[in-house]
């Protein structure tokens, strides 16, 4: 499942299969709430992978750098390199893959194509840049809220009916699937709507 998925996302598409393999086995799968800030001050280094969700890159003035959706990733400590205090912000509850940066740095060392990707990377983020307009306010949520243990979890064989009535009574726009007490995905009312409703899916299937 992450296997099939980073296939087909640059620039893990293009690392040799002794090196891809050697990656799936060290990812950590993390989830984090709408609003949680990433900051060099408290973040612990290293690769992150959006598998869903959205996060905004933005400077220490609060200039919008950059949007990024599933399939892109970012490291904080390469950023604030070149802008210190720079932020990822998640505008969506998020599911990540986390790859520490030991390990990020290892790969970076073995492949060459993998390492080239992210030195043109901030190349592409300045081109992108230019595109946004500084928001005139950022506005940040307490980290005790974006902590809150309230997290709606679903097991991995419910169905798409019975989902879509937990999440309503709840009142949440999103849950984490779970397989026996593991974590292994994330579903949302963008999933209901785009992927759902839009493909035919009855309300019985899982």
């Amino acid at each position: 499942m992450v296997a099939d998925f980073l296939k087909r996302c640059p620039p893990f598409n293009v690392l040799p299969e002794t090196e891809f393999q050697w990656l799936i086995g060290r990812l950590e799968i993390t989830y984090f709430r709408q609003g949680h800030v990433f900051s060099d001050d408290e973040d612990q280094g290293g690769l992150r992978i959006l598998r869903s969700g959205a996060v905004e890159i933005r400077d220490a003035s609060g200039k919008l750098l950059d949007r990024l959706g599933e399939g892109e990733n970012f490291n904080i400590a390469g950023l604030c390199k070149s802008r210190p205090d720079t932020r990822a912000v998640l505008i969506e509850d998020s599911l990540i893959y986390f790859l520490k940066q030991p390990d990020y740095q290892t790969l970076r060392e073995k492949s060459r194509e993998f390492d080239r990707f992210f030195h043109s990377q901030r190349d592409r983020r300045l081109r992108r840049a230019v595109r946004y307009e500084a928001s005139p306010h950022q506005l940040m949520t307490p980290l005790a809220t974006l902590m809150s243990k309230d997290v709606l979890m679903i097991p991995c064989d419910e169905s798409v009916q019975k989902s879509a009535q937990m999440m309503t009574e709840r009142r949440v726009s999103s849950a984490l699937v779970m397989d026996q007490g593991r974590l292994c995905g994330i579903i949302t009312d963008r999933d209901f709507r785009s992927r759902v409703l839009a493909q035919g899916v009855t309300g019985t299937d899982r």
